[in-house]
């Protein structure tokens, strides 16, 4: 992933929001087979389809194909908000953990819990 040159080692803008692509569409390729049985099996309710039974049909009836149908347009209407939640996230992520910590951590003690549980994270 592209780096800033501002030495920070933080990711750039273009490359938080391709990670959030990359997230998203691993995320929707292994989860749509079981959405798209999920959706069989609501529609075919009176049926009393168990999973597997409607798994297998649906493989049977089209081919694995058959479990992907509409995947593309479902992902590209997931990246906008996938974009904007990892930029947001990444972006006000460092600044709230420093405010967090100077306003709780003297009074409470926790500056040293929050650096033994975070001992990676750079700041």
């Amino acid at each position: 992933m592209p780096r800033r040159n501002d030495g920070s080692g933080r990711p750039t803008a273009g490359g938080i929001i391709l990670s959030g692509f990359v997230a998203s569409t691993l995320a929707q390729i292994a989860a749509y087979p079981f959405d798209t049985c999920r959706v069989r099996m609501q529609v075919d309710e009176g049926t009393g389809g168990r999973f597997r039974r409607v798994f297998y049909g649906a493989v049977k009836e089209g081919g694995v194909r058959a479990l992907y149908r509409g995947l593309v347009p479902n992902t590209l209407k997931a990246w906008p908000t996938v974009a904007v939640s990892f930029y947001a996230y990444e972006s006000l992520r460092v600044p709230l953990s420093q405010i967090f910590d100077s306003i709780f951590a003297p009074a409470s003690g926790l500056e040293t819990a929050a650096a033994a549980s975070r001992p990676l994270d750079s700041r």
